[in-house]
């Protein structure tokens, strides 16, 4: 340990710290406060002849290195202390060791002061270890979950709606339809609707008022993937025409007959219900015609009709 030039006044020191690699250890106010506490002399008060440099790191093995560099006002090194403390150690630990070994060197002293009293308003002691976590309790016999219940597979349904038919009247007609269907495989049903279309006051032959109505059925395959689907269908039906301002109204009963293919969207709304949304175009292979008695025909059914729908079904 070299010796401090001899004076009539032990010098005063300023005193400067680095942690840098260890954030929780750059406590320069802390370092200052166990140094003055473990000092037998104020020589931390102003005016300073002298630098500390204290100078903590990170050593190879995990623990605290610490290194004291005594100066001059000029920088001139008069001394330095080495000291390494275990990663065991808290960086409140570690500030009090280096002032302690800084005080010695200060001081020329030998041995180190007593332990001296807690400040009231020290800084932080080591935070206590944290309790083992609590044992695991000893694994027992899983037991095996319950089976969720099996869904319920609904095979029926029935449905009814509104529709708006285009074509098959002389003029666009609304009406009411109703079926219902059976699935007979994951993605496929098999499905037939009845319908109907409002009675309708038109004059299809100039200035002869005809009293419309149409009746009839579909029947056929569906399949579905999800909320779409599509259907291949035979319709057959027939048309109820009568006119009504000739002296001799003439009632009639037109039959018709055509395939069709319906597209639907479904949208479920319960365990039970879903809304289903179609449309469909239908070939007719027979179309019924108006006629006055013997004269040329003056209207008859398009060749290609459409109607579209939506229903609430109820499945079973």
């Amino acid at each position: 340990m070299a010796d401090a030039p001899a004076n009539a006044e032990p010098s005063h020191y300023r005193v400067e710290l680095s942690a840098k690699q260890l954030p929780t250890c750059d406590r320069l106010e802390d370092f200052e406060g166990l140094l003055d506490l473990v000092l037998a002399q104020p020589l931390l008060e102003p005016p300073a002849s002298r630098v500390l440099s204290a100078r903590i790191v990170r050593t190879s093995t995990g623990g605290y290195g610490v290194d004291l560099v005594f100066k001059d006002l000029d920088d001139k090194v008069l001394d330095t202390i080495h000291r390494e403390y275990p990663a065991a150690m808290c960086c409140h630990e570690v500030l009090y060791k280096a002032a302690l070994a800084a005080a010695l060197w200060m001081e020329k002293r030998e041995t180190p002061p007593e332990e001296p009293p807690a400040p009231a308003k020290g800084p932080d002691p080591c935070p206590a270890p944290k309790p083992p976590p609590p044992a695991a309790p000893s694994p027992s016999t899983p037991t095996e979950p319950p089976l969720p219940p099996l869904p319920v597979e609904r095979r029926w349904f029935l449905g009814a709606g509104g529709l708006f038919a285009v074509g098959i009247t002389p003029e666009v007609v609304g009406g009411a339809h109703m079926g219902g269907g059976y699935r007979f495989a994951e993605r496929w049903t098999i499905e037939a609707n009845a319908r109907a279309t409002f009675p309708l006051l038109t004059r299809p032959l100039g200035t002869t008022l005809v009293h419309v109505y149409t009746a009839s059925t579909t029947l056929g395959p569906c399949y579905l993937r999800g909320s779409f689907g599509v259907c291949g269908l035979v319709m057959a039906g027939a048309m109820w025409a009568e006119t009504v301002n000739r002296t001799y109204p003439d009632p009639d009963r037109l039959p018709f007959f055509g395939v069709a293919i319906r597209g639907l969207l479904e949208h479920p709304v319960g365990d039970r219900l879903k809304i289903r949304m179609d449309a469909e175009l239908a070939g007719n292979l027979f179309r019924p015609r108006f006629k006055a008695e013997e004269k040329p025909t003056r209207w008859r059914t398009e060749p290609v009709t459409a109607n579209f729908g939506a229903s609430l079904l109820y499945w079973f």
